[in-house]
């Protein structure tokens, strides 16, 4: 027999009767929203408005709110609500790290996101170079002797 979930935190029953509500509405506003913003994406990244190196950091962040919003609805339009908190959750740093990025000092932030990123890449690889003394510790980290 399988094993019953522990109801006061995870209860399916309680949204039996969501899956009409979800499929009616929820879940095709959400597919229009995200729908748009892909076309409104496209139209920001074609444009000739800002640099390039400008515009990369704040299209980055707007595409992870799309990909997230999207993910959102795949959850809810399957009745899944409680997960989509952790996209929700996502989607919103994305939109704060935006905003801030939008605020003021437009190019110098761009810039100092671009190279942040460039930094954590390089972290990145650096940890599963095997040559590195670095990526010995990493890998001893994650995997104890």
């Amino acid at each position: 027999m399988p094993t019953e979930p522990y109801e006061p935190l995870l209860n399916r029953d309680m949204h039996k009767n969501l899956p009409k509500i979800i499929k009616d509405t929820v879940s095709p506003l959400l597919q229009e929203a995200v729908n748009y913003a892909t076309n409104f994406y496209q139209r920001c990244q074609t444009s000739k408005a800002a640099e390039p190196d400008e515009a990369y950091p704040a299209l980055a962040s707007y595409l992870h709110i799309i990909q997230m919003t999207d993910g959102i609805e795949v959850l809810v339009s399957n009745v899944s609500v409680e997960p989509s908190n952790l996209l929700l959750r996502s989607s919103f740093e994305a939109r704060l790290n935006l905003e801030y990025m939008l605020e003021k000092n437009n190019k110098e932030r761009a810039v100092s996101w671009i190279v942040k990123n460039i930094i954590d890449q390089i972290t990145q690889l650096e940890d599963h170079d095997p040559t590195l003394p670095k990526s010995k510790e990493f890998k001893e980290s994650i995997f104890p002797v």
